[in-house]
C-alpha cells in the first residue's frame, strides 16, 4: 500500500491518471488569507488616496507664520526655528507675500536670539541683513521696528552713514523713535576708536537737536538735551579742549535753570568740574563735584564719577593717601560703573606711589585683565594704563631696583600678547639683562667665615651671600639672560624690516646673552643668523669668534676649528685672529690633533710678531702649553713652561691651580728619574739623576704647600671641581714627596695632616697607609701596628665601589708596599688582634 502524503494536492494539480481536474473540496476555515490580502489592498489604496489629497491640500502659510512671530514675541527662539523649519519644504508653494515674510522672520530670529545672548558676531549681523535683502526684494514692507533693527544691524557692522538713512524712512513713526536711532548712533559712534572726533559728531548730534525738537513732551525733551550737551561736553574733554567745554556747560547750565530747578543738572556739573580739573583749577573743580554730590541720591552711580574726580584732584595736589581713599571707595562701591577701571587704576598708581608695591602690581593687574576681557586693542585706555605703570617702572629702573621695574613691566604683557610692541621688548631685554647682571653681582660676594661667627661683626657687615645661594643667585642670572636673550631676538625681528641698525643691535645683544645663558645651541643660532645675513657689519669678524667660541663650549669641535682657522688665514693681524689661536690649540687637544696644537701654541709664545708677554694671549697659551706637556708626560717641559706661568702669574686667580700643577710635574718627574736609576748607570750619572730626583721632590714638597695655601684662601668656597681635586690631592701628594725623600717623620706628620682634613672622603685611607708604611720604614712596629688597626677600620667604612674613582691619589705602588709591611712585619699577629686589630 502506498504511503499517504501530509500535504494533498493543490486544486489545480492534475490528477495522476490524467483525468479531469477535481475541485479544491477543502473547508472555508483554511481560506482565511483571501479576505486578509484583499482588506490589506484596499486599506493601502485608501492611504495612497489620502496622501495624494492632502498633497493637493494648501498649507496654512499665514497661520504658520503668525504662530512664528507669537514665539518671537515671547523670546521662544527654539520653537520659532522648529517651525520656520517645519514649513521650509513648502515654502516654493508660497506666495511672494507668504515668502517675504518667511525670509523678514527668518532675519528676526537671528536678531533677536543674537540680542538676547548679548553677542555681537559679524557673520550673524550679515546673515540678518541678508535675509532682511531677500524679504524686501520679494516684496516685503518693513514696518519702523523692523527699519529699526535693520539700521541697528547696520550700526553693529560699522555702516552707521547707511544705518542713518533709515531714519528718514521713519517719517510714519513717533518722533521719539526717530531720535532714539540717531541717539543709539552718536553711542556707538563715541564707543569707536575714533569716535572722539567732533567733526564726525557734530552732524549726528546736529540732527538729533533737529529731531528732538518735534518732542511735545517737555520733561522728555529736557532729559533728551541733558544727554545731548553732556555727550557734547565729554567730546571735547576726550579731545583735550577743556575750555570749550567749560563754556558750553556755563551756557547751557543757565539755560536749563531758566527752564526749571537745577536737581537734574548733577551730570553737567561733573563735566564742569572734570573740565577745571583738566585746566588745573583745583579749587572749581573740587567746588562743581561737591556740588554735584548735594543733589545725587545716596545710590546714584554718578557718584562713583565724583569719587575720581575728586581723587584726581588730590593726587595732582600730592595729597596721594586723600586720593588712595578716594580711588578705593570708588572701585570698592561701584564695581559695575564704567568708572571702575579709573578707579581701579588710580588706586594702584597711589599704592605704588607710597610703595606698597605688592598691592600695586595685584590691583594693576586686575585692571589688565579687565581692559583684555572688555575692550578692543584700539582702546585709549590701554595705553593710559600703559603709561601710568611705565611711570612706575622708570623710577624704579632708574633707581637701579630692576627686581621692581621687572615686575611692572611684566604687567603690561598680557595686554599686548601675542605680538608685544617693540618698545617694550626692548624694556624687556634690557631689564631682564640688568637683573641678571645685579645676579652675578651678588654671586661674586665672598664669605668671611670668621666674621659671620662673630655676632656683632655679623650685625654691621653688608649681607653675604652662602655658597647655595651664591649658587642659586648663578642660576637666576642664566635664566635672566637667557630671557634677556628671547626678548632682543624679538625686538629685532620686530624691527627688520624698518630699522636694520637696531635689528642687527638687537640680534647682536641676543647672541651675547645666550652665550652668558651658556645657552650655546641658541648662541650658534642668533650668531649663524649674524654671520649670514650681516657680512658688512663693522662686528662681523667679532661675530665669527663668538661663533666658533659657542661651537667649542658646546663641543662641536670640527665647526670652531674650522671658523678659527678662517679667521686666522683671512685676517691674520686682526685681534679676533690673535684671540682664536689658543682656542684653536683647545680644539685641536680636544680632537686628539696634539703635535698642531702644539706648533700653534709655540707660535704664540715664540715667535708671533704682535703678541707680548703681556697680552692675554700669551698667558693663555704659556698656560695652555704648559698644561699640554702635563697631559703628554713630557715633566720636564711641562715645568719648564708652568714655571715661567707661576712667576708670571702666581698672583691671580688661578695661582693655586698653576702650582699644584708644576708640583705635580716636579714629583712626576722625579717619579721618571727613579724609573732611569733602576738602568744600569755609570756613578757619576747616578749620583747625578739622585741629586735631581730629590731636588724635583723637595721642590714639588713646598710648591704642594703653596697651592695648598692658595686654594683654601677665603675665595675657595668658589673653586672649581678641578682646583678642589687639585686641593684635595694636594695634601696626599706633599706627603708622598716627603716619603720619597726618606724623610718618613715628616711624612707621618703631613699624611696625618691629610688624613683630618680629608677624614670624611675616600682618600683619606691613602694617608693612613702611608702612615703605617712609613712606620715600617722606620723600624717602629708598635706605632705601625697600630696605625694598621686605624687604615684597616677606615678600609672597612669605604663602599668597594668608592676605589672605582680614577682620581683617588692612591697609587698600586701603596697598596704594594701595605701588603708587603704588613707581611713582612707579621703586624696581624695574635699579640696585636689581642690589643684590638679589626680584620675584614
Amino acid at each position: 500500500m502506498a504511503k499517504q502524503t501530509d500535504n494533498p494536492p493543490l486544486a489545480s494539480s492534475p490528477p495522476r491518471d490524467g483525468s479531469a481536474p477535481v475541485p479544491d473540496q477543502r473547508p472555508l476555515s483554511q481560506l482565511w488569507q483571501v479576505p486578509v490580502l484583499l482588506a490589506g489592498a484596499l486599506m493601502m489604496g485608501v492611504g495612497l488616496y489620502m496622501v495624494i489629497t492632502s498633497s493637493r491640500q494648501p498649507l496654512d502659510f499665514p497661520g504658520a507664520l503668525n504662530t512664528v512671530e507669537k514665539y518671537l514675541d515671547a523670546n521662544e527662539f527654539d520653537d520659532a526655528q522648529r517651525k520656520l523649519t517645519a514649513i521650509a519644504s513648502s515654502m516654493p508653494r508660497a506666495d511672494r507675500p507668504q515668502r517675504a515674510r518667511y525670509e523678514m522672520l527668518g532675519g528676526d530670529l537671528i536678531y533677536l536670539r543674537q540680542r538676547a545672548n548679548g553677542r555681537n558676531i559679524e557673520a550673524k549681523h550679515l546673515a540678518v541683513l541678508a535675509q532682511y535683502e531677500t524679504a524686501r526684494e520679494v516684496g516685503q514692507e518693513f514696518d519702523g521696528r523692523h527699519r529699526t533693527r535693520w539700521a541697528e544691524t547696520l550700526m553693529a557692522l560699522g555702516r552707521d552713514q547707511e544705518a542713518l538713512r533709515f531714519v528718514d524712512q521713519l517719517e510714519d513713526q513717533p518722533v521719539r523713535q526717530r531720535y532714539l536711532l540717531i541717539k543709539r548712533l552718536i553711542q556707538r559712534q563715541q564707543q569707536r576708536p575714533d569716535g572722539k572726533d567732533p567733526q564726525k559728531l557734530a552732524p549726528l548730534l546736529a540732527q538729533f537737536m533737529e529731531e528732538l525738537r518735534s518732542e511735545t513732551d517737555k520733561q522728555a525733551r529736557r532729559a533728551e538735551e541733558l544727554w545731548a550737551t553732556a555727550m557734547r561736553a565729554q567730546v571735547l574733554l576726550d579731545v583735550d579742549n577743556p575750555r570749550w567745554a567749560i563754556g558750553l556747560l556755563q551756557r547751557r547750565i543757565m539755560l536749563f535753570m531758566d527752564q526749571g530747578d537745577d536737581d537734574d543738572l548733577a551730570p553737567l556739573m561733573v563735566l564742569l568740574g572734570k573740565a577745571h580739573l583738566k585746566i588745573g583749577d583745583y579749587d572749581e573743580s573740587q567746588r562743581y563735584f561737591q556740588l554735584a554730590q548735594t543733589k545725587l541720591l545716596s545710590a546714584d552711580p554718578l557718584h562713583a564719577d565724583i569719587l575720581v574726580g575728586l581723587a584726581d584732584i588730590e593726587l595732582a595736589l600730592s595729597n596721594v593717601q586723600q586720593a588712595l581713599e578716594y580711588y578705593s571707595r570708588a572701585e570698592r562701591d561701584w564695581p559695575a560703573m564704567p568708572v571702575y577701571l579709573l578707579a581701579l587704576v588710580g588706586r594702584a598708581d597711589c599704592e605704588a606711589k607710597l610703595g606698597y608695591d605688592p598691592d600695586a602690581i595685584e590691583h594693576f593687574g586686575r585692571a589688565v585683565k579687565l581692559l583684555n576681557r572688555t575692550t578692543q586693542t584700539s582702546d585709549p585706555r590701554r595705553q593710559a594704563l600703559t603709561d601710568v605703570v611705565l611711570s612706575h617702572y622708570d623710577k624704579y629702573y632708574d633707581q637701579q631696583g630692576y627686581d621692581r621695574a621687572l615686575d611692572y613691566l611684566s604687567l603690561l604683557k598680557p595686554l599686548y600678547e601675542p605680538k608685544l610692541p617693540a618698545d617694550l621688548l626692548l624694556r624687556m631685554a634690557v631689564t631682564h639683562e640688568r637683573v641678571a647682571e645685579q645676579q652675578l653681582a651678588d654671586a661674586a660676594q665672598e664669605v668671611d667665615e670668621q666674621s659671620l661667627a662673630d655676632a656683632s661683626a655679623a650685625a654691621s657687615m653688608v649681607p653675604v651671600l652662602t655658597r647655595e645661594a651664591r649658587a642659586y643667585a648663578n642660576r637666576q642670572a642664566a635664566f635672566h639672560y637667557a630671557r634677556a636673550a628671547e626678548h632682543y631676538a624679538a625686538h629685532g625681528r620686530a624691527v627688520s624690516t624698518i630699522d636694520d641698525a637696531a635689528y642687527g643691535e638687537s640680534l647682536w645683544k641676543a647672541a651675547g646673552c645666550y652665550d652668558r645663558a651658556q645657552r650655546w645651541k641658541d648662541a650658534i643660532r642668533v650668531y649663524d643668523e649674524l654671520v649670514r645675513t650681516r657680512s658688512t657689519d663693522p662686528r662681523q669678524l667679532q661675530v665669527i669668534h663668538k661663533l666658533a667660541m659657542a661651537y667649542m663650549a658646546d663641543k662641536q669641535y670640527p665647526p670652531a676649528l674650522e671658523l678659527f682657522v678662517r679667521l686666522i688665514e683671512r685676517h691674520p693681524r686682526s685681534p679676533e685672529s690673535y684671540a682664536s689661536l689658543v682656542p684653536l690649540a683647545r680644539c685641536h687637544i680636544e680632537l686628539n690633533q696634539l703635535d698642531h696644537a702644539d706648533r700653534t701654541l709655540q707660535h704664540v709664545i715664540t715667535d708671533h710678531p704682535a703678541i707680548t708677554p703681556e697680552s692675554r694671549q700669551y698667558r693663555q697659551a704659556l698656560i695652555e702649553i704648559g698644561k699640554l706637556y702635563y697631559r703628554q708626560e713630557k715633566f720636564e717641559a711641562a715645568i719648564e713652561r708652568l714655571d715661567e706661568a707661576v712667576k708670571r702669574y702666581g698672583h691671580r686667580r688661578e695661582g693655586g691651580a698653576l702650582r699644584f700643577l708644576l708640583a705635580d710635574s716636579y714629583r712626576r718627574a722625579a717619579g721618571q728619574l727613579q724609573d732611569d736609576l733602576e738602568l744600569p748607570l755609570p756613578q757619576s750619572k747616578r749620583q747625578a739623576l739622585q741629586a735631581q730626583r730629590a731636588a724635583h721632590l723637595e721642590t714639588g714638597q713646598q710648591l704642594y704647600g703653596q697651592a695648598i695655601a692658595d686654594l683654601e684662601a677665603p675665595e675657595g668656597d668658589d673653586l672649581s671641581a678641578i682646583e678642589a681635586l687639585y686641593l684635595r690631592n694636594a695634601y696626599f701628594y706633599r706627603g708622598d714627596c716627603a716619603y720619597d725623600l726618606g724623610r718618613f717623620e715628616t711624612a707621618i706628620e703631613l699624611y696625618d695632616q691629610a688624613a683630618k682634613r680629608w677624614e670624611m672622603n675616600p682618600a683619606s685611607l691613602v694617608a693612613l697607609v702611608q702612615i703605617v708604611n712609613a712606620y715600617c720604614e722606620l723600624g717602629q712596629k708598635q706605632e705601625a701596628r697600630a696605625a694598621n688597626r686605624r687604615a684597616r677600620a677606615h678600609l672597612k667604612l669605604i663602599p668597594e665601589q668608592a676605589f672605582d674613582d680614577p682620581s683617588l691619589p692612591m697609587t698600586r705602588q701603596h697598596w704594594q708596599d701595605w701588603l708587603r709591611w704588613t707581611s713582612e712585619l707579621n703586624l696581624f699577629e695574635p699579640q696585636a688582634s689581642a690589643a684590638g686589630a679589626i680584620t675584614r
